[in-house]
């Protein structure tokens, strides 16, 4: 699976017409999926965004998420399986914090998801782009299946790693001063 043709994918806001390509897409990709209805009531709400990712016209993937005071949480994330594993993912939660270091609203610190402990591929693809596991939210979709949440801390400066002490060895010429 993957792209054939070289043309750079482009995000823009979710329009109702988009919503057939998107249920499609959140078909294939969740074993229990959105409804229209589930799409409609999130995106009514007006700290609620979608965005679709489109390539050559066809919407390849979506991402929908809320705001609020310190944090914006992702509520769903989708790439279509034949455009997965292209950097497409990273592409949807890079324009999310181009989003969030733009706004005027005031400071969003944090970038939440909430993920099934099932979806493995998920866990992996978060902690590729700098996520951390924060907490397991017990039975978060049903009985006996539970979820992690993953954060993003928009602050958090990369920690240069501590210096090392040089050891001195003793070479041939030390011994001969």
């Amino acid at each position: 699976m993957g792209d054939r043709d070289m043309s750079e994918p482009m995000i823009r806001w979710m329009t109702q017409p988009d919503l057939k390509n998107v249920l499609k897409i959140e078909d294939q990709a969740f074993p229990y999926p959105w409804d229209q209805d589930d799409f409609e009531i999130c995106l009514r709400k007006k700290n609620t965004v979608g965005v679709v990712m489109l390539k050559e016209k066809e919407v390849i993937g979506y991402m929908i998420f809320e705001f609020k005071k310190t944090m914006y949480t992702v509520l769903s994330l989708a790439i279509s399986p034949d455009h997965q594993r292209n950097g497409h993912g990273k592409k949807m939660i890079e324009y999310l914090k181009q989003s969030i270091r733009s706004s005027k609203d005031g400071p969003k610190n944090k970038i939440t998801l909430v993920v099934s402990d099932q979806n493995l591929n998920c866990h992996k693809f978060l902690k590729a782009i700098s996520f951390k596991a924060t907490k397991v939210v017990k039975e978060y979709f049903g009985p006996c299946h539970d979820a992690y949440e993953f954060v993003h801390d928009m602050e958090e400066k990369k920690k240069a790693p501590p210096k090392e002490k040089k050891k001195r060895t003793r070479s041939v010429k030390d011994g001969m001063e």
